[in-house]
């Protein structure tokens, strides 16, 4: 009678500590903070605690583990704070929070929320997520030397499933004049959630790129067929039979991070609430 009660009392117990862990996991976000200042080392405090000391330019911190509510972050440099706000994790989310100077070139600094689509992809897709934080001015995206999207802003973020397959592609500035980037090819790897922030300032030679991989899981059980292509039908006749982009250099990448700005799921990052040394307020 003792051994079954022991054995009950145990039962008992493995489905508690399965529940607390599940409501523990259901509580919880994925947070990655991305430093997307250039020519700045700085230390990143999330909540008081520093996270990274001596964060490089296009650093990556994360995945960090938060509740899910309001939490604080600051950005210092030498003892001297350039940021406070604070930002918000979704319950089983995942986030990006991205440092970056205003774009209205004041010198100070901004963070900026974009959610990660981290659903399920297809068999032989591959999926990526833009974020345009670069200090560039609106251009087209020409894809085999036709103009597939016009007038793509800084500050935009998008996601696109694809066929990992190669194209041509360059940037011209929307109002005329020399191309931004020359025609190169690219891929992406199936399976995966590439994130691409395009960060920088062309007209200082400071374009570059932040990049980094996120595994999916994958479901059905044969290629696709179509892609999907947003609202607008641009890139419908470009990338209804082909595949798309793998970055194989930081200027290719910050290409990539351009291209992709207003194919699909477009919209604006979420400002983080603004505090000292931010103007980017919601």
């Amino acid at each position: 009678m003792l051994a079954v009660v022991a054995v009950a009392l145990m039962a008992s117990g493995a489905t508690m500590a399965a529940a607390s862990t599940a409501r523990a996991a259901g509580s919880t976000g994925t947070v990655y903070v991305v430093h997307a200042v250039v020519e700045e080392t700085v230390d990143i405090f999330v909540d008081g605690e520093n996270v990274c000391p001596d964060a490089a330019p296009k650093t990556v911190v994360g995945p960090l583990k938060l509740e899910a509510g309001s939490h604080e972050l600051q950005v210092k440099q030498d003892g001297k704070t350039l940021l406070t706000t604070k930002f918000t994790v979704k319950a089983g989310g995942s986030t990006d929070v991205v440092v970056h100077p205003n774009a209205d070139t004041s010198g100070t600094l901004a963070a900026t929320v974009f959610p990660n689509n981290v659903k399920p992809i297809g068999r032989g897709k591959a999926r990526i997520v833009v974020t345009h934080v670069a200090l560039a001015p609106p251009a087209d995206i020409r894809i085999d030397g036709k103009a597939a999207f016009r007038n793509v802003a800084s500050g935009e973020s998008l996601w696109l499933d694809v066929p990992a397959k190669t194209y041509k592609v360059d940037i011209v500035p929307t109002t005329g004049g020399p191309a931004i980037l020359e025609p190169v090819s690219l891929s992406l790897p199936a399976g995966k959630l590439t994130r691409v922030f395009a960060i920088g300032d062309p007209a200082k030679g400071t374009m570059d790129a932040v990049v980094q991989k996120l595994d999916l899981s994958v479901v059905g059980a044969a290629a696709p067929t179509s892609v999907q292509t947003g609202t607008g039908g641009q890139a419908a006749g470009l990338f209804a039979d082909q595949g798309l982009l793998s970055p194989t250099g930081s200027a290719v990448v910050a290409l990539v991070g351009m291209v992709l700005l207003a194919a699909s799921r477009v919209g604006r990052g979420r400002a983080a609430e603004a505090g000292m040394g931010s103007r980017h307020a919601r």
